[in-house]
């Protein structure tokens, strides 16, 4: 079956690139913890885009709105959507409606949102707060009123009965969402909870609507369950939110690098994962030493092309070589000494830098 043939034959997945704004509230959570003081400054948080951008993750979250009053940009907590636009208003007149942004504090119903304009994100995300729905369901009408596509997040899924999920799809359906998500706030759920999740909104929502999942590693399941999520036979779309490095508050998350390289292995996609290592290289610079994210690059890329782990770290270690650079050289390993690492094998590789 060609790759073609594959892509028609299954439903659309894509990718939700989250990092700077579940990487600031990491950095957030970090510097208020007397645990550091790295920070995403304006060519970190450029470049990071302009990776996501050149590897073809479908949709990046550019930040998050708080409560209109505190601005943290180093943290990608703005005020309000203009500010945020404003940081980034080149990628934003030249990519258009790739950008999210999200609503994540109780305060946010008493903001003054603009209506949606050219130059705004058009994907307004919104997390919903289980003990104050009515101001949630409220909210997300008002963003769809102002033009905005409403992606509804309902913080920590599970705590949902079966009602209360089938009223979440009641509202997608009745505002025309772009998505509905699961998220597992705490890392805590199995693939069992997210599939009952699944069919559930499968079920009730709207055949445009798509379903997505945001995943936490608390208990080393947010790439396993993403996978697992993937392979729920539907016909619906569906969206994966990941972050370079797995950076993300707490465990952190699914991995953008990993999903990406998975999706382009299993389903024919075209995400350049050169450019996504590139954006890990960032990531590891101001990750702090009391900060458990991601399980460090020189072990992962290994896995990645199966070769042996020595390779990658004489490479990176003895040669300094960059992330990206190496999986360039890993790739093209011949297929008798990938696993089979010696100093006779390692000229061998050594002579694939230059071609």
């Amino acid at each position: 079956m060609s790759l073609n043939d594959l892509e028609m034959k299954n439903p659309k997945i894509s990718l939700l690139d989250c990092t700077l704004r579940d990487g600031g509230h990491a950095l957030e959570e970090m510097s208020s913890r007397g645990l550091g003081n790295e920070f995403f400054n304006d060519v970190r948080k450029k470049s990071i885009v302009n990776n996501l951008i050149k590897s073809n993750v479908e949709t990046i979250e550019l930040g998050s709105i708080a409560d209109g009053e505190i601005s943290q940009s180093e943290f990608c907590v703005y005020k309000g959507v203009q500010e945020l636009s404003e940081s980034y208003k080149k990628f934003i007149k030249d990519y258009g409606n790739k950008f999210a942004l999200i609503y994540r504090d109780p305060h946010i119903y008493k903001l003054n949102v603009p209506d949606w304009e050219e130059g705004l994100p058009k994907i307004a995300r919104v997390i919903m707060r289980y003990f104050d729905l009515d101001k949630s369901y409220d909210f997300c009408k008002l963003l769809t009123k102002k033009g905005y596509k409403v992606f509804i997040q309902p913080m920590a899924t599970v705590q949902y009965s079966d009602s209360e999920l089938v009223n979440l799809t009641r509202l997608a359906n009745e505002i025309s969402a772009g998505a509905l998500y699961i998220v597992d706030t705490y890392g805590a759920m199995l693939p069992f909870d997210i599939r009952r999740i699944f069919n559930l909104f499968d079920k009730y929502l709207e055949p445009n609507i798509k379903v997505g999942l945001h995943a936490h590693d608390n208990l080393n399941l947010a790439y396993s369950n993403t996978l697992d999520f993937i392979s729920i036979d539907s016909n619906r779309s569906k969206i994966l939110d990941s972050t370079l490095y797995g950076m993300g508050l707490g465990a952190g998350n699914c991995r953008t690098e990993l999903i990406g390289l998975h999706l382009n292995k299993t389903r024919g996609s075209r995400y350049i994962i050169e450019e996504l290592l590139s954006g890990c290289e960032i990531i590891e610079s101001i990750r702090g030493e009391d900060q458990s994210w991601g399980v460090g690059l020189s072990n992962t890329l290994p896995a990645l092309e199966n070769v042996a782990t020595k390779y990658v770290h004489t490479l990176r270690y003895e040669y300094m070589m960059k992330y990206k650079d190496i999986y360039k050289v890993i790739k093209d390993i011949p297929k008798g000494i990938r696993q089979q690492y010696s100093k006779e094998n390692m000229s061998v590789v050594l002579e694939l830098i230059n071609k």
